[in-house]
């Protein structure tokens, strides 16, 4: 069919329109860039080429001559970030949104705001090694902090590292790269076992990094494209962390955090000590030794006692499922009564369980039935 003569116009002036506007986002791109360079050399930001490359593929596990001109969009363990690489600047950009009337802001203002005061120390930071940015980001800014230490794994500072461990969040507001982000690198998907050994006091973050790995392991090794062999090392690494050096000692398994944490992935994830194996335990003698105490005692316990079937039992009709160990805690499921769980942890007033439906949480004791 042909094309009218005014149909043929509108579609040229169409494309002429759009042509336009790509011309003028270029172009504020670009305006935007040259400030952003000149305001960052005159803070004293000196990033080099090589540097610049080198930072690039070490750290942030991206190749510089992928890089086109003007913003290019950062990807961490194959998901988007909130942040931008300029390969003509040589930095980082917080965000993906040009600055509106970038053409009437005087440089000498846009210097003072806190967003520029917050992409200089990122750049300083991640580049130079900067002291002085270090010390006011983790005083000031621990949300930058932490995705410096996270997302683009910077781990070249101890006491930065200590202080975004110690003030790491609430692990249902992190996005998926960002969980990954605390276990592997991004050059290479290796295990950041540094970083790990510093989180590794916090045991409830511990606990869900775990169970993150193992429930989502399938997921984690499609999208992120994470070996299947590197997720399984994570788990074994992060299960032995609380379990080295105890394999000579008197351990309270009914009590012991790291056991019990041993205990629950096996019980949820018995496939998982076939990995193990065939990979030697990934030469951790402790994790091996403990397995075994495991499978001991479920032996043992299969010889003893009958298995209880658990069930949920409220007047109410129902019962909060909760994220913490605490009455006032987020709710993530009401459960009916006499629906049947599966008792993941029984240590302690509040029980770690999981659903039909597959959610896990914390249910009080008392809400609890055995048969």
């Amino acid at each position: 069919m042909m094309l009218s003569r005014y149909t043929y116009i509108l579609l040229i002036l169409l494309n002429i329109s759009c042509q336009g506007q790509d011309n003028k986002k270029i172009n504020v791109e670009k305006k935007e860039i040259e400030m952003f360079t000149d305001i960052l050399n005159k803070s004293n930001y000196k990033n080099t080429k090589e540097n610049f490359e080198n930072i690039n593929k070490d750290i942030i596990g991206i190749s510089t001559h992928d890089l086109k001109e003007g913003y290019n969009d950062i990807n961490i363990l194959d998901e988007p970030t909130d942040y931008q690489i300029s390969k003509e600047g040589r930095y980082i950009k917080i965000g993906s949104d040009i600055l509106p009337d970038i053409d009437k802001i005087k440089e000498e203002k846009l210097v003072s705001y806190p967003y520029m005061k917050s992409l200089i120390s990122l750049n300083k930071i991640l580049y130079l090694n900067d002291l002085a940015s270090i010390l006011g980001t983790s005083q000031k800014d621990i949300d930058l902090a932490r995705d410096i230490v996270v997302l683009f794994n910077f781990e070249k500072n101890e006491s930065f590292l200590k202080k975004v461990s110690d003030n790491i969040g609430d692990w249902d507001d992190f996005s998926n790269n960002f969980k990954l982000s605390m276990v592997f690198y991004n050059r290479d998907h290796t295990i950041r076992k540094k970083f790990l050994k510093y989180l590794s006091k916090n045991n409830e973050l511990i606990y869900h990094i775990t169970f993150y790995l193992a429930d989502e392991r399938k997921d984690i090794i499609k999208v992120n494209k994470i070996s299947t062999e590197n997720v399984d090392e994570a788990i074994a690494y992060l299960l032995n962390l609380g379990l080295e050096g105890k394999s000579d000692a008197d351990v309270d398994t009914d009590n012991d955090m790291a056991y019990r944490l041993l205990n629950n992935i096996l019980i949820s994830h018995p496939k998982i000590v076939m990995s193990f194996e065939k990979n030697n335990y990934y030469g951790h003698e402790d994790l091996r030794f403990f397995v075994k105490v495991f499978h001991t005692m479920q032996e043992n316990n299969d010889q003893t006692s009958e298995v209880k079937i658990y069930y949920i039992q409220d007047p109410d009709g129902f019962t909060n499922l909760r994220k913490d160990k605490n009455s006032t805690s987020d709710i993530i499921q009401k459960i009916k009564s006499g629906e049947k769980i599966d008792v993941l942890d029984d240590s302690g007033n509040w029980w770690f369980i999981q659903t039909k439906s597959g959610n896990k949480g914390y249910v009080y004791k008392n809400k609890i039935k055995a048969e």
